[in-house]
């Protein structure tokens, strides 16, 4: 992705990602049929499922489909085929770019990364849910990053926007009945393309406090030029479709 772009979608992915994700976060929609998700066992057998909304300490673990005395988690990634076997058996996992780090009530501490909205930058709450925030990126004279939240009926976070350096992406969160993440749909927008992707997910296993620690992400992406004779973007054209799998280390209090 061209720059702008990406410096956007890091602000993106460390307030909305909802747990990580290479891009994450994933994010973080439009259909509802996802796939279901089932635990990695060789039984075969139905995940163990985290209990609902009440087990969330507060909005901003929740943000992240989070349960428990969460303090910081590490998530690495593997590049994967449909049939999740990595694509070049030889390469090593990376590391997803940022993690998220909270104090001992649950509340948002900040990120361990160079380029993100630290708990500093928090605008506006609603109790513990985070409303807005900003920060400026200092490697570019200070321009401004700035968010905005959305949240359902269940105040989980529904869509999230972020603008700056002249660029523009909006996050769509789609939940199971469990209030765990199924689905985020990104629309972003900068020098003249525009850029949609599509990212679902299938949780493969999970700790003692129902926190998925494997996951399998879908990721489907599509972009449209600039039209200057319709002063609008043109249709989307699929680009690709990849596969992810993310390995979730979490620490607790």
């Amino acid at each position: 992705m061209k720059t702008s772009i990406y410096i956007t979608l890091i602000a993106v992915a460390t307030l909305a990602s909802c747990g990580g994700g290479s891009q994450q976060n994933q994010n973080q929609t439009a259909a509802q049929g996802t796939e279901t998700q089932q635990a990695a066992k060789p039984d075969n057998q139905q995940a163990a499922k985290p209990k609902k909304t009440e087990q969330f300490l507060t909005q901003d673990l929740r943000m992240h489909n989070l349960f428990g005395k969460v303090k910081t988690f590490k998530t690495m990634i593997t590049d994967c085929g449909a049939d999740q076997k990595p694509l070049n058996p030889s390469d090593k996992p990376y590391e997803d770019y940022f993690s998220l780090e909270y104090d001992a009530d649950g509340h948002f501490k900040g990120y361990i990364t160079e380029m993100a909205i630290n708990v500093s930058g928090v605008k506006k709450r609603d109790g513990d849910k985070i409303i807005e925030a900003s920060s400026p990126i200092e490697d570019f004279a200070g321009v401004e990053l700035s968010g905005i939240w959305t949240y359902n009926a269940d105040n989980l976070v529904q869509k999230y926007v972020a603008k700056g350096l002249e660029s523009k992406a909006e996050y769509e969160y789609t939940y199971n009945d469990d209030c765990e993440l199924t689905q985020t749909l990104e629309r972003s927008s900068a020098e003249g393309q525009s850029y949609k992707v599509k990212t679902t997910y299938q949780i493969l296993k999970r700790d003692e406090q129902g926190n998925w620690t494997e996951r399998f992400a879908t990721i489907e992406s599509e972009t449209a030029d600039w039209d200057s004779d319709k002063q609008d973007f043109g249709a989307y054209e699929k680009q690709e479709t990849r596969y992810e799998l993310q390995q979730r280390t979490i620490t607790y209090y």
